[in-house]
């Protein structure tokens, strides 16, 4: 069974995927009507309804895989707590490395991936992620820092990988391409849901209904992408990928949901 805050959420996130096509002063006044001020109190906070997930003119193009499996690709064992006289630099290490994730999620959180600013910053932080990787290597091997560098490096990369293609979805005309653009995006945008661990981010407000959010738009986004005439094959073959991967992403996230059924967000867009 799904709780009552999951009820609320999904009606929550029912409306936020329309929130891309109604005006705001009209969106608001139907989300105070829809969703009832008891279901509210039951979850124990009061929610904004003005929560806006993303619709076609929202999104950007191309990335390589953005769910997170935790797993080092050198598979190299490293010891749990560095020597005594490091642990101060570790910690300070591991520091830096959460502001670093914070300052990427920046980017990630005007309802859409801001790739010129993003682009513009993109050699300084670059730089200062080197800058980082020096100084951790300059410590005894620590397994959680290592696991900590190796997701904020993966982070920068799903960012970086990501300009090139959203670039040319966001001028390309071919029938179908807002919504290839909206999936690639979309999965550089749920980068936005993981702490600087590479773990569900709890620490979201409403974290629940942000997931819910972008689950709803990969499977509606797949219906509708489905109804445009004349869609090339490559574009197709582009978006089902791309579509697949978000799903893998939810269904990984959703795992983690604390207190809730997550069999939802398995299934096919």
């Amino acid at each position: 069974m799904i709780s009552s805050r999951a009820v609320a959420t999904i009606l929550i996130c029912s409306l936020a995927v329309s929130a891309a096509t109604i005006p705001t002063q009209e969106y608001e006044k139907l989300a105070e009507t829809l969703i009832p001020k008891e279901i509210l109190d039951q979850v124990g906070k009061t929610v904004s309804a003005n929560v806006k997930f993303f619709g076609p003119s929202d999104i950007q193009e191309e990335t390589p895989e953005s769910h997170y499996d935790g797993k080092d690709p050198y598979e190299v064992t490293y010891a749990d707590k560095a020597p005594q006289p490091w642990v101060e630099e570790v910690q300070k290490a591991k520091q830096s490395l959460e502001n670093f994730v914070k300052h990427l999620k920046g980017f990630l959180k005007t309802g859409k991936f801001d790739i010129v600013a993003f682009e513009f910053h993109q050699d300084e932080i670059l730089e200062e992620l080197s800058s980082i990787g020096a100084w951790i290597q300059k410590m005894p091997p620590s397994e959680d820092l290592i696991h900590q560098y190796k997701f904020t490096q993966y982070m920068f990369s799903v960012m970086s990988d990501s300009i090139l293609n959203l670039k040319h979805y966001q001028t390309c005309d071919l029938p179908g391409h807002e919504w290839v653009y909206n999936i690639l995006e979309l999965n550089v945008r749920l980068l936005l849901m993981y702490n600087e661990l590479g773990d569900l981010d709890i620490s979201l407000e409403w974290y629940e209904g942000l997931l819910f959010g972008f689950w709803l738009n990969v499977h509606i986004w797949g219906k509708k992408f489905r109804l445009v005439p004349n869609v090339s094959g490559d574009m197709r073959y582009i978006y089902d990928r791309s579509s697949r991967q978000a799903q893998e992403t939810l269904a990984i996230l959703g795992s983690q949901l604390p207190d809730m059924e997550y069999s939802v967000f398995r299934g096919t867009g």
